[in-house]
């Protein structure tokens, strides 16, 4: 589809099922629980020299910022938004990598989705929506994960 990004076994980029006007990443077969499907891979840079919507932390000021398209297939894991997330990232601060890792078992054709955390949407989301309604979308978003990280919290003490 994108002439230029590597191949993945794992991942192919098409029209997201969350929201048609954007990319996402599905499986292109079956793939099984606890399974490293890829690396989240960019450019190497302090987290306050972008504004990219495309950056995970690798350290208290480090981020792999992903903005380039064709950086990698994680670039287009949508937030699971209200839903389970199928994979997480699986960060290495020695190794300054994110491993793409299942968290249970992905059918083939289904989207690949990832819980980008209350901050993302506190921050990015928010600024990139500053101008209209999605910012009160995604402010409520962040209330909403804010949530069930303290409901799992306790759960879990």
């Amino acid at each position: 589809m994108f002439v230029g990004l590597e191949k993945n076994e794992f991942m192919e980029i098409r029209r997201s099922n969350i929201d048609a006007r954007f990319y996402g990443a599905f499986a292109c077969k079956d793939i099984e629980a606890d399974t490293v499907i890829g690396q989240y891979k960019g450019a190497i840079i302090n987290k306050d020299d972008s504004l990219s919507q495309y950056k995970h932390s690798i350290g208290k000021n480090i981020v792999i910022d992903a903005t380039n398209f064709l950086s990698c297939h994680g670039r287009y894991i949508n937030d699971c938004i209200m839903r389970v997330e199928n994979v997480r990232m699986k960060v290495s601060y020695t190794k300054k990598k994110i491993d793409i890792v299942t968290t249970k078992s992905i059918c083939k054709d289904d989207e690949i989705i990832t819980d980008y955390g209350p901050e993302y949407w506190e921050g990015n989301a928010a600024l990139m929506h500053d101008h209209d309604k999605n910012k009160v979308f995604s402010l409520e978003v962040a209330v909403s994960k804010k949530r069930k990280r303290m409901e799992h919290d306790e759960y879990h003490e």
